[in-house]
């Protein structure tokens, strides 16, 4: 009783960090099940998911860079679709723990594998499109990958605003510091009541194994890591 208690809890959570309450739970259990558990995983969920980041990342792409050909806009995508940066947009969601893994996959422990990891977001981002439409996985798209998006367009759709910086701050520091530190840097994050009624993230960044620290605050833990990772950039490029 208690193990459910805490499963649910622990979902329950997650849907706090994704921004989005399931209507149906079981396609988030889904989408977090891995083929090593059974023929009820989430593979199908991640064809689809693939599918819709695509989509979603063209529709930006095509009004962000209205000048570019096919061949470009093909290579930009690209790089905003690498596991790299959904790998890291599921630890910023702490996917890791909850990862559904048969027995022998539990013990090589590949709950932490890049490309397992980008195949669960890939897999969440189906299941909100099933459960809920797109301008939810648009929504999550926008806060993850920090895209800037025009809630105005006539036909109801979210649409790109132009020129907006493609590369997220969080990935470009994690590029930087492997290169020039060779270690990732490590966030964490507390909250703090700055009004009555305003609830305020910190979060702190850290280059292992050094001292550079730095700290930001917003309304969500995304933007404050976000924050604080411009900060780092601006330190170490100094």
């Amino acid at each position: 009783m208690a193990d459910s208690v805490s499963k649910g809890r622990a979902l329950t959570g997650l849907q706090e960090r994704l921004g989005y309450h399931f209507k149906d739970e079981d396609l988030l259990i889904q989408a977090l099940t891995h083929s090593s558990r059974g023929p009820q995983n989430n593979e199908r969920l991640e064809f689809l998911g693939d599918a819709v980041l695509k989509f979603v990342l063209s529709h930006y792409l095509f009004g962000a860079l209205s000048q570019a050909g096919e061949g470009e806009l093909t290579k930009e995508r690209a790089s905003l679709e690498t596991n790299a940066r959904l790998a890291q947009i599921a630890c910023d969601l702490d996917v890791a723990s909850l990862v559904r893994l048969g027995k022998g996959a539990q013990k090589d422990g590949i709950s932490t594998n890049e490309g397992l990891l980008a195949g669960v977001v890939e897999a969440i981002i189906a299941a909100i499109y099933l459960d809920g439409s797109l301008d939810d996985v648009v929504n999550l798209i926008h806060r993850h990958l920090d895209l800037n998006w025009n809630s105005s367009d006539s036909r109801g759709s979210r649409m790109p605003h132009v020129g907006r910086a493609l590369l997220h701050p969080k990935t470009e520091l994690q590029e930087l510091t492997i290169k020039k530190f060779g270690v990732y840097p490590i966030y964490s994050n507390h909250k703090s009541q700055s009004t009555e009624n305003e609830l305020i993230w910190g979060a702190r960044c850290e280059i292992p194994n050094s001292k550079l620290e730095t700290e930001g605050e917003a309304a969500n833990i995304q933007a404050a890591e976000t924050i604080a990772a411009q900060k780092m950039l601006a330190l170490i490029q100094k």
